[in-house]
């Protein structure tokens, strides 16, 4: 991913960081919804199906979840088709979200993502 896309996705309200002295200003939640958008992107979404997705997980569980899985040991999983989102802390959970899918899922471990962030950080 470019700082040119990720300026695109500011300018397109996808992600948008807080703005100072003219520079943009991410937080780890911020960059954490970047890595879940590239994830996405990679699996074949457009760019209109990953605004959806972020659009819903900033309403139905905001910056909550992503501080939840930034700070927590247990795992984070997003499940969406595009449209639904769905999210499970546990792998069984996970087993019977895709059982009872009538379409075919993308599954994003969020918990990834953000122990990935914060070795970075760290580094």
């Amino acid at each position: 991913m470019s700082l040119r896309q990720i300026q695109w996705w500011d300018e397109r309200g996808v992600v948008s960081p807080k703005h100072v002295d003219g520079r943009r200003v991410y937080s780890q939640a911020e960059v954490l919804e970047i890595l879940v958008i590239v994830d996405l992107g990679l699996k074949g979404f457009s760019l209109q199906r990953i605004r959806t997705v972020v659009k819903a997980l900033q309403i139905a569980r905001g910056q909550r979840l992503l501080q939840s899985a930034l700070l927590s040991q247990r795992p984070v999983y997003l499940l969406t088709d595009g449209d639904a989102i769905r999210i499970a802390e546990s792998a069984e959970r996970v087993v019977e979200i895709l059982k009872g899918a009538c379409n075919g899922m993308v599954l994003v471990c969020i918990t990834d993502h953000a122990r990935r962030l914060m070795a970075s950080v760290a580094a």
